[in-house]
């Protein structure tokens, strides 16, 4: 088949189950738009893009396989001829329709991006975060905590250690500095879309440290409890 775009794995449940495609099909072109010759940069770009109801060209080389080791026996067999549609259907290509999941109520599948909608109704998210440009996560941002009664946590679906890529199409890694990933989070619209990565497992690290401080002088920050679960965090540098 030659260099392409293959399907490495497919989720449980997932839209692309449930229309039947499978492992080592090659994706030659997503709504007319040809996914031949391009880098898997690109055909994350050109997927992620697709919304609705999403048109796949497909080639699956093992049915190909199947199909002239059919062929091959039938030739050989006068009885049942060689007819055109035969000979065509080892280069058909089948042309298959996968609606999304609805990121208004789909589920956030760990190891994998999704893509959600929250109802945020005008009124903030609701939730802290960690990382963000200049920082030891620059490619995006982790939820720390969500508050109570906010459009996340009505949600439903965010959890905290979840990374969020993109708001409203905009990339985390893209931003100039924490200002402007402040300024996405707290923009108000009636419906918030987010691409967001949760890890099969949530990594933590202990560490001890010793500050200094001088009597009747501040310690310089800022701690907050946590509202969604127990512990305390540093929710401010001052």
């Amino acid at each position: 088949v030659g260099q392409g775009i293959f399907i490495s794995d497919i989720q449980e449940g997932s839209s692309a189950e449930k229309n039947g495609l499978e492992i080592g099909e090659m994706i030659l072109s997503v709504n007319k738009e040809t996914l031949i010759g391009v880098g898997y940069d690109k055909a994350s770009q050109t997927l992620r893009r697709a919304d609705g109801v999403i048109q796949l060209v497909l080639s699956n080389p093992k049915k190909k396989q199947d199909t002239d080791d059919n062929l091959g026996s039938t030739s050989a067999n006068p009885s049942l001829p060689r007819t055109p549609d035969h000979q065509n259907l080892a280069a058909e290509t089948p042309v298959k329709s996968v609606k999304p999941a609805d990121p208004a109520d789909c589920e956030i599948v760990p190891g994998t991006r999704t893509t959600i909608e929250v109802n945020s109704d005008n009124k903030n998210l609701g939730f802290h975060f960690v990382g963000g440009p200049n920082s030891f996560i620059p490619k995006g941002i982790v939820v720390n905590d969500i508050y109570k009664n906010c459009a996340v946590e009505k949600d439903n679906r965010l959890k905290i250690g979840d990374e969020i890529i993109e708001i409203n199409g905009e990339c985390i890694d893209k931003a100039d500095n924490i200002s402007t990933v402040v300024t996405l989070i707290k923009q108000k619209t009636a419906k918030t879309k987010m691409v967001v990565y949760r890890p099969d497992t949530v990594e933590t690290l202990n560490v001890n440290a010793e500050v200094v401080h001088k009597a009747a002088k501040p310690f310089g920050f800022i701690l907050r409890e946590r509202q969604c679960g127990s512990g305390i965090y540093i929710s401010e540098i001052i």
